[in-house]
């Protein structure tokens, strides 16, 4: 299983199925990283296999939907250790992308919001989200990466932005989507 990005820059990365974290236990950051960036996602579950998926046939490829956060590391690494932008994509339960998951149907609801706190205040508030978007998302990423019945496709809803550095010691996170609850959890240094 993996988590097919496509980013607000149209680039398509794939992050491993060890960074999702889906059942809201604490996000423990490893000791080379010094913060998180966050991007907030909507993401669909891929049902059936495919590549070079055509828009209009994307919506057979998806059976559920929901919105989530996907941090990035900002890493302190030796200078023998690469690049980090790699890796910090890469980091355990970074992928914060809850279920349930939303029947498809939901998305063409007008009334629709999703909301991410931190420590109990609003830093980002979405409304949107339409099948017409995940269906271009779909197409784009298939066109690169053969997708796979349990796949994720996330389509990035804004750059990553500063979520929190080590002084900040433990934050708390919070999603909510239609006035629910999707995922609540705590990031510690």
């Amino acid at each position: 299983m993996n988590i097919v990005l496509r980013s607000r820059e149209k680039y398509c990365i794939c992050r491993p199925d060890t960074s999702w974290e889906r059942e809201n236990k604490p996000v423990y950051a490893q000791e080379a990283v010094q913060g998180y960036d966050f991007a907030p996602v909507l993401f669909v579950r891929i049902c059936k296999a495919g590549k070079c998926i055509a828009e209009k046939f994307a919506s057979r490829y998806y059976d559920a939907f929901n919105f989530g956060i996907l941090l990035s590391g900002r890493l302190r690494l030796g200078e023998d250790s690469g690049t980090g932008a790699s890796v910090s994509d890469c980091l355990d339960h970074s992928s914060i992308l809850p279920f349930p998951l939303f029947n498809p149907i939901v998305l063409e609801n007008e009334d629709k919001s999703f909301v991410f706190q931190t420590c109990g205040k609003d830093t980002y508030i979405y409304k949107g989200g339409t099948p017409e978007m995940v269906h271009k998302a779909i197409s784009e990423v298939s066109s690169l990466v053969s997708l796979r019945i349990g796949d994720l496709v996330a389509i990035e809803l804004q750059s990553p932005a500063p979520l929190c550095s080590r002084s900040d010691d433990r934050i708390s996170i919070r999603g909510e989507f239609l006035g629910n609850e999707t995922f609540s959890t705590e990031i510690i240094f």
